[in-house]
């Protein structure tokens, strides 16, 4: 007896058609497919880790369909119409990571302090190394410029 391996739970068989609007492909015009806003980040907070991450799929997915969309509009030399979805889209993934990462720090927080770490030390726990340096240094620190993507 051979054994199945799948790699998502959902029992929906998925296919190319999840990179169209519809059955018959793209909708083209804006007002042919209305659409929402971007969540904003006190929205996302109440979410739980779950929500956040099938949401995160699901503007991932929305993304992938636009930038699709952008490539074919691009090659036909059509207009592209859908500018302010990809926005709401990645203002959306960019809010979900914020808040993830929220919840991340505060955790590390909460692991410091429970650990007995002193409040300085606890203040450093999650910050970036550049951040670290700023607040050893009390003056901002510059940003190491890419030699590679320097224009000349």
């Amino acid at each position: 007896m051979l054994l199945k391996r799948y790699f998502s739970k959902s029992p929906i068989a998925r296919s190319l058609s999840d990179f169209f609007d519809n059955g018959s492909g793209w909708i083209w015009n804006d007002r042919a497919l209305p659409t929402g806003r971007a969540w904003t980040k006190d929205e996302l907070r109440g979410k739980s880790f779950d929500d956040l991450h099938t949401l995160w799929w699901q503007c991932l997915k929305e993304n992938n369909k636009l930038e699709s969309q952008k490539v074919e509009a691009k090659r036909f030399k059509l207009f592209f119409p859908h500018q302010t979805r990809v926005r709401q889209v990645r203002d959306t993934m960019s809010r979900i990571k914020f808040v993830v990462w929220e919840r991340r720090t505060a955790y590390l927080r909460a692991k410091a302090l429970e650990s007995g770490m002193d409040v300085e030390q606890v203040q450093r726990v999650g910050k970036s190394e550049r951040k670290l340096k700023e607040m050893d240094s009390k003056k901002p620190v510059e940003k190491k410029k890419n030699s590679m993507w320097t224009v000349l």
